[in-house]
């Protein structure tokens, strides 16, 4: 006889474990959330957050911009001497809930995305497994908690992976919206199906790649060899509408990024790094002590724990399916430690998006939910009883972390991981098992859920911790120093981003250097000709690399004049240090003498000229230079006016803002060309005489992108309004 309760909810299950997901999920976050000042989430380990040197800086810069001049900025101009804004894959500009961001405060914004993010990540779980997996209420709620409070997915909020989490929400509902689609055929559903693809993949590219994959495995559930015809043939028409739906949708971010992407580095260096060390699988089982989101894979002893007794109580065809995505997930996840990554890069070099292989964990992830919620299921069928197969997994299970839970109490300096709490609630499964196993008390499934709910608050609470909005990293004092006395358009240079993003942000000043996840290759290789330095996306560490950069013998002040720097701004031991550097040669300038180059060849050429008597065209007419007069200069969000005298000869003005596709440029209101000079800043030519010359960043397939996306999104919204009203005018009518 179960409790009232219990009986209350498995009648009203829906809604009821709906309402229990989402204020687990609040009280989880509740910290930050109802404080005062509101915090921001940070890791507790000192390995750095996303959040600080990417995510809150451009959003700070974008919500002041819009704020200020109702205008959405393309570009951003505080850090690498000018960098886009508009395409780049992990500003998700189109994405609507993060246009919450440009209304709220961004400390309680971003943690209530957070909320949003995670509870609609367990409700989709909740509601696939009720649906998919036909199970019951309790078991579909077991999972869709696993799947929310997943550490894994906790370890990425400490990194600061906010637009991560919010591709990883929609991959249930990718699922559950293909299998209601597969059984009754209603276009609707394909509908937001493309939906759920688009909002990955305008937020985290990988995970929406991982996710078709996924949802293409789920596929084959389906699939019969004898009718594979039938198969295919239902298969296909559904593909086709998803693949050109989510096209649609995903235009305004996609086109951009297609401009983009043939300029910009995406190398495959972070293979190596992320990935798993086949001897590292332990993290796997116990937590690690080390926080590092990539490593963090621990999902939870009671998902293990019900994981390993779904196969003492037996697989069915579905489950057996995703015992092969999971363990497909453990072989990429691998990385270099098999040969299959490698050859994946050789065959298709576009794949360089899915270069850190730890987040193929993904499918191990959801691998694990579906058997844990598969074993629970089966442990509720039984009675609550183990057969002999189940007591040795939970025995073996179970008795492995208290056996970890000793060696960390006695050998707390040699033993990595943090099995103590682990043992714990190793202890309390083990209590609750043997209770249902003799007594079948009615509690115990409940006590089951809460012990899996406090588990997951425990390990992942030990990953985050909240800090002041108000620190960006460096003190005032410095900023002032740096700051004091820079003109308009000068910048300073901190190597290996010594300077925190934030800081600049807040304080106005621009920077040569910084952080970019797929920064202009162009710009890498005039940096480091210039300093000696990689940027610190590109930088490995070596003994090498530090030797070189900013060696006097290797600095090019020239080269540095162009890009504007005006102060040398480093990270030392004892503290900062600011030197003062020669003026550079403006935010306009003429080129002295004017010579050919070719894209290939530029950096090899540049790095044989003195940039202050020669300057570089890729294209373009050659000869000497003319006089210029810089009269006014005027800076925007996307666009900056000169208006210049061009005093004798034609001359070759030269912006000192990087290059990058998307730039154009109008001269007394008629195009021109926007030329790439000295291999990475921008130029155009001009007649004698006075000019206003303009500026204006917008990719060619922002516009273009914007009226794709806008005109599928109405299509889908005349179609779901026209069926609606036909479907009720029958009704009507009689």
């Amino acid at each position: 006889m179960q409790p009232r309760l219990i009986q209350h909810i498995c009648n009203h299950g829906d809604v009821y474990s709906i309402l229990c997901i989402l204020a687990v999920c609040i009280l989880f976050l509740s910290p930050y959330l109802f404080s005062s000042p509101t915090p921001l989430i940070y890791p507790v380990s000192e390995l750095g957050t996303d959040l600080d040197r990417d995510v809150l800086p451009n959003l700070e810069y974008i919500a002041n911009a819009f704020q200020t001049t109702g205008e959405l900025p393309l570009w951003r101009d505080y850090l690498l001497s000018g960098a886009p804004l508009m395409g780049h894959p992990s500003l998700p500009l189109f994405y609507p809930p993060n246009w919450l961001l440009l209304a709220l405060p961004l400390p309680f914004g971003l943690n209530l995305l957070a909320v949003l993010d995670f509870s609609w990540m367990g409700i989709g779980m909740y509601l696939f497994l009720r649906r998919t997996a036909g199970r019951d209420v309790l078991p579909a709620l077991f999972g869709g908690i696993a799947m929310m409070l997943s550490p894994k997915w906790i370890a990425h909020l400490s990194g600061g992976h906010w637009y991560m989490l919010a591709a990883l929400a929609w991959v249930p509902w990718a699922l559950f919206t293909f299998d209601c689609y597969w059984h009754s055929r209603k276009i609707p559903w394909l509908f937001v199906l493309a939906i759920a693809f688009a909002a990955q993949g305008m937020n985290h590219l990988p995970i929406f790649i991982i996710t078709a994959l996924s949802v293409a495995l789920f596929s084959l559930t389906y699939f019969a060899p004898k009718s594979w015809r039938a198969w295919v043939a239902k298969s296909a028409p559904g593909w086709a509408a998803v693949v050109l739906l989510t096209a649609g949708l995903l235009a305004a971010q996609m086109l951009p990024l297609l401009e983009l992407y043939p300029h910009a580095s995406h190398t495959t260096e972070a293979v190596t790094f992320t990935s798993l060390n086949p001897a590292a699988l332990l993290v796997s089982i116990f937590p690690p002590e080390l926080k590092y989101p990539e490593w963090f894979l621990f999902p939870g002893l009671a998902v293990l724990l019900f994981a390993g007794l779904s196969w003492a109580y037996g697989w069915t065809l579905f489950e057996k399916n995703w015992v092969i995505g999971g363990l497909l997930g453990l072989l990429l996840s691998l990385g270099e430690y098999t040969p299959l990554y490698g050859w994946l890069f050789g065959w298709n070099p576009l794949l360089s998006a899915l270069r850190v292989p730890t987040r193929w964990w993904l499918l191990t992830i959801l691998a694990l939910v579906i058997l844990a919620a598969a074993g629970f299921a089966g442990w509720l069928r039984n009675g609550q009883r183990l057969n002999r197969r189940a007591k040795t997994v939970a025995g073996a299970l179970l008795g492995l972390e208290l056996l970890a839970g000793t060696i960390r109490l006695t050998l707390r300096e040699t033993f990595p991981f943090d099995t103590l709490s682990t043992a714990i609630f190793a202890l309390l499964l083990a209590a609750l098992l043997i209770a249902g196993h003799a007594h079948r008390p009615a509690f115990v499934p409940a006590a089951v859920l809460l012990v899996l709910v406090v588990e997951l608050m425990v390990v992942g609470g030990s990953l985050i911790r909240p800090r002041p909005t108000g620190d960006s990293g460096v003190s005032a004092s410095v900023i002032a120093k740096a700051q004091s006395e820079l003109a308009e358009g000068e910048r300073i240079y901190s190597p290996q981003e010594g300077f925190p993003a934030l800081a600049l942000v807040r304080s106005g000043i621009d920077a040569a250097e910084g952080y970019d996840a797929l920064p202009l290759t162009h710009y890498l290789g005039f940096i480091r000709l210039a300093t000696g330095c990689p940027l610190v996306q590109e930088a490995t560490g070596s003994e090498e690399e530090l030797a070189a950069c900013l060696n006097p013998q290797v600095v090019r002040p020239d080269l540095l004049k162009l890009l504007n720097v005006r102060r040398l701004v480093v990270r030392q031991a004892d503290g900062w240090q600011v030197s003062e550097l020669a003026p550079g040669f403006g935010r306009a300038f003429a080129a002295a003498q004017v010579e050919s180059t070719s894209a290939q060849s530029c950096l090899a050429a540049l790095a044989g000229v003195d940039a202050g008597e020669v300057s570089l065209v890729e294209g373009g007419k050659t000869g000497p230079g003319g006089q210029l007069r810089v009269d006014s200069q005027d800076r925007g969000v996307n666009a900056e006016t000169f208006r210049v005298h061009v005093l004798d000869a034609p001359v070759l003005l030269i912006r000192s803002e990087s290059w990058a596709p998307g730039w154009h440029v109008s001269v007394d209101g008629q195009d021109a060309d926007v030329l790439r000079v000295d291999c990475a800043l921008q130029g155009v030519w001009l007649e004698p005489g006075e000019h206003t010359v303009v500026f204006r960043y917008q990719p060619f397939g922002y516009p273009i992108g914007g009226w794709i996306s806008a005109c599928t999104l109405a299509s889908i919204g005349l179609w779901a309004g026209a069926n609606m009203f036909f479907k009720r005018k029958p009704s009507q009518a009689g």
